[in-house]
């Protein structure tokens, strides 16, 4: 089984930069254990062509902003990754979530591989920062068109139309926000934690923490 993760990413804010390095360690030790690869999703205005691939980073034409970009350069990056990778499932999430892949790559292999689509539901529509797809449904997305609205109500409404949800149990993407202080939940069923404080800096020792937590890797 091979799996893809489009990261989406943006370096506007410097505590963006420092997530990045810290999800390429434990993104990279998985693509060391499983058929996996990983890109960062970025857009940029003064590209020469319409997207690009350097090493883990795709690089989208355009101005970085949630409506439209958001949704565009996730459609962007999906034509081109059906152009030059075989794949099963893709992963669409952000770079403020930090994954457990060890309980992501079990999910993945529980889904059908053609034809469906895992999510976490919040506030009734489908939260961006989990959506597992079939190569086959990740193209039929690619299909439908941007209609200038933030891109998971976008997602929720589009893939409704064409394709089986699998919700998975929201208990397994714990929020740590808002100032959050307490003991980290027990990673052993956590899909995804995401993070998002108010100080982006308390994101960082989050992700320090998780690090040691969930895949051991110590970073001072």
């Amino acid at each position: 089984m091979k799996i893809l993760s489009l990261i989406l990413y943006s370096d506007d804010i410097p505590q963006y930069k420092q997530l990045m390095t810290l999800s390429q360690l434990y993104n990279e030790k998985m693509s060391q254990q499983y058929n996996y690869k990983y890109f960062y999703l970025q857009m940029k205005e003064d590209l020469s062509t319409d997207i690009l691939e350097d090493g883990h980073f795709l690089y989208v034409k355009g101005k970085e902003c949630l409506v439209p970009g958001m949704y565009d350069k996730l459609v962007s990056a999906i034509r081109y990754l059906d152009t030059r990778y075989e794949y099963d499932h893709l992963l669409r999430t952000n770079i403020s979530s930090f994954w457990n892949m060890y309980n992501f790559f079990e999910l993945a292999q529980k889904l059908p591989s053609s034809g469906a689509a895992g999510i976490v539901v919040f506030n009734q529509f489908i939260s961006g920062t989990g959506v597992i797809m079939s190569k086959d449904v990740a193209n039929t997305l690619a299909t439908y068109p941007n209609q200038n609205s933030l891109d998971d109500v976008l997602i929720t409404g589009h893939l409704i139309k064409f394709t089986q949800i699998s919700q998975v149990d929201d208990s397994q993407m714990p929020y740590l926000c808002d100032g959050y202080t307490e003991n980290i939940p027990n990673h052993s069923n956590v899909l995804y934690y995401r993070i998002k404080n108010a100080n982006r800096d308390d994101d960082v020792k989050l992700f320090k923490r998780l690090l040691k937590i969930v895949y051991d890797i110590q970073v001072d």
